[in-house]
């Protein structure tokens, strides 16, 4: 059964993930975060994974999608029901192109607990997410990133080059 939200979700990754090297082809699955399991245009399995600020292939050969997405122990790990069912719970059921967004990554100080989650947009998400990695990729990781909480309660990030201080 096709991913009702795989459609919007190959736009994204051409629109907030292309930096990564990525010329999506397939999608395999959106999972309630935002995350997405895709193959390329070479058959290489890949996850978008915008609540940990991150995209990376997950093999170098082509057509192994299938041992992943077989494996019960990586598809558990991906659909993490467990938070899954308690941000459930806190946040109300998802609709068509929603997410259960991190507010703040555990890379930046963010916790794992459904205080740090809302529900979103998987477009907004993308973008924002997408944009942030992509700062942080190229400035090697040798960045500071300021955290800032708008009054809609959305979170601003801004890289910071250490180079060039705000001033």
């Amino acid at each position: 059964m096709a991913d009702p939200n795989a459609g919007l979700a190959l736009e994204l990754v051409r629109r907030d993930w292309a930096w990564a090297g990525i010329s999506p082809d397939t999608i395999f699955n959106v999972n309630v975060f935002g995350g997405i399991l895709l193959t390329d245009t070479r058959g290489i399995a890949w996850v978008v994974s915008p609540h940990e600020v991150d995209a990376y292939a997950i093999t170098d050969l082509p057509g192994q999608i299938t041992n992943f997405v077989n494996d019960p122990q990586f598809m558990s790990d991906w659909f993490a029901k467990d938070i899954a069912h308690r941000l459930h719970a806190a946040l109300g059921p998802l609709s068509m192109g929603q997410c259960y967004a991190k507010l703040i990554p555990e890379a930046l100080g963010g916790r794992d607990d459904v205080s740090n989650y809302r529900i979103e947009s998987l477009d907004v998400f993308s973008a924002r997410m997408g944009t942030l990695a992509e700062a942080v990729t190229t400035a090697h990781g040798q960045c500071d990133v300021a955290v800032d909480i708008a009054q809609d309660g959305t979170p601003v990030f801004e890289v910071l080059d250490p180079d060039h201080p705000p001033g």
